[in-house]
């Protein structure tokens, strides 16, 4: 009877092991995982799991492993195993919402396969795994027949003939200079600015930047136009010399000293030089004084502008040239006009702010569009090493229980190590602090490069 017993104890534990095989999966707890984000991960209830792992409701630990239920019926995705999955390489500018938004996922579902990605975040050049799903399969095998477009340049300022790359699709690739606009892009191309949002979607979500590459679709009623501003070869052409007139401009609602010197094409530093009295503000119908630069036909060769278009090109990248430095002193300069505003959640003005809207605010007064969060925040741009701080580089902080981004400055000063950066706190308000305060030093989480 007991031997009888012990063969249907047997076989029962048989079935039920092969049940839990076909209903059941396993998960490795990681590092600040909890049973409520996990839950969320698999898209189920987290009494489930806990009715399959008891001892949880005590506490979960690292590297524990718990069992997960496995949905049945149909369902719009799952996320994806290791094993059903595409290598993707990051290009630079691109974040992880731009990247799941691309293979129609989520960035939970890419956390998901990339776990370390929530520590380190997304760095230039690193390989992430796509979870491939039912909804997404037919848009990476499509995306695997194209290629990466490459950048056509003029190297060493010298004159040749340049020829734009192409690709099947009828494009060519075009590099961003300083003070482009997607419009006047698109009116160069004969295009229109959804053309280019078509063309490159990330456009959709994020401004331009200096230096990045775009896309320029090729319609059979411009392809001639497009080649014709492509190619370059040296030959005479007119161009223009430079003449100072002073004038005098009424300031417009919402305008800003930096909207207004870029439209004269001087500083925010020559404005305010010249109209001393906006050094603290910028009054509505105030009247302004500006010596601007008029341009006077001459006739030169072209092979001067283009070597001259290629060393402008070089001083631009990486904010090497004085123009780029004398802009991040305005980013600064723009923020630090917030110091003393105390911190209010959700604020946005001048009466009680927060951390990101004071970002939100300095960046889109220079036409830089930002999420709101400081969570969407830091996807934004490319991730970079603490000891690459620069100045106007945006750095991110987690401060409560939670384990997730919560806070964030901009970086102000570099120096020795230190990093000084201005921020909304929630006790003293807008303040600029280091990261070797205590406090901070061991909560910095990273640093983005935005610009």
């Amino acid at each position: 009877m007991k031997y009888t017993s012990w063969i249907l104890g047997m076989v029962f534990l048989s079935g039920f092991s092969a049940f839990s095989q076909e209903k059941y999966s396993e998960h490795t707890v990681a590092k600040g995982e909890t049973i409520s984000k996990i839950a969320q991960q698999y898209k189920v209830k987290s009494s489930a799991i806990y009715a399959l792992n008891p001892e949880s409701r005590k506490g979960i630990k690292y590297k524990g492993i718990l069992l997960i239920p496995i949905k049945t019926g149909k369902s719009k995705s799952t996320v994806a195993t290791v094993s059903n999955t595409k290598t993707h390489t990051a290009y630079p500018k691109e974040t992880l919402y731009s990247i799941a938004k691309k293979y129609s996922i989520t960035v939970d579902e890419l956390y998901a396969v990339n776990p370390s990605l929530k520590k380190s975040g997304l760095k230039n050049g690193q390989k992430i795994q796509i979870p491939v799903t039912t909804s997404n399969t037919a848009l990476i095998s499509n995306e695997k027949t194209q290629q990466a477009p490459e950048l056509v340049s003029v190297e060493n300022s010298v004159p040749q003939e340049i020829t734009p790359t192409h690709n099947t699709t009828g494009t060519i690739v075009r590099e961003i200079l300083p003070n482009e606009t997607k419009y006047a892009i698109a009116k160069e191309y004969g295009i229109s600015v959804a053309d280019i949002d078509s063309a490159n979607p990330i456009l959709e979500t994020e401004a331009l930047k200096i230096g990045q590459k775009i896309i320029i679709p090729i319609k059979d009623d411009n392809s001639s136009n497009v080649l014709a501003i492509a190619k370059v070869t040296p030959k005479i052409e007119t161009v223009t010399a430079i003449a100072e007139t002073t004038i005098t401009r009424e300031v417009l609602p919402k305008e800003t000293k930096y909207g207004i010197a870029k439209e004269y094409g001087i500083t925010v530093k020559e404005l305010e030089n010249q109209n001393p009295n906006i050094v603290n503000g910028l009054p509505v119908g105030y009247k302004l004084n500006i010596t601007s630069k008029n341009e006077i036909a001459s006739t030169v060769s072209n092979e001067a502008i283009v070597a001259n278009d290629s060393k402008e090109h070089e001083g631009s990248k990486g904010f090497k040239s004085t123009k780029d430095d004398d802009f991040l002193d305005q980013l600064v300069s723009t923020a630090s006009e917030n110091l003393g505003t105390r911190y209010r959640y959700g604020g946005t003005t001048k009466n009680g702010i927060d951390c990101s809207a004071l970002m939100c605010n300095t960046f889109s007064a220079f036409d830089i569009q930002l999420p709101r969060t400081s969570i969407e925040q830091s996807q934004y741009g490319v991730v970079v090493n603490n000891e690459e701080a620069k100045k106007g580089d945006l750095i991110f902080f987690k401060t409560s229980r939670r384990n997730r981004i919560n806070h964030v400055g901009m970086v102000v000063d570099v120096n020795d190590g230190d990093i000084k950066f201005i921020h909304a706190s929630v006790s003293e308000g807008v303040i600029i602090s280091s990261v070797k305060e205590k406090y901070y030093s061991k909560r910095v989480t990273q640093i983005n490069r935005v610009l």
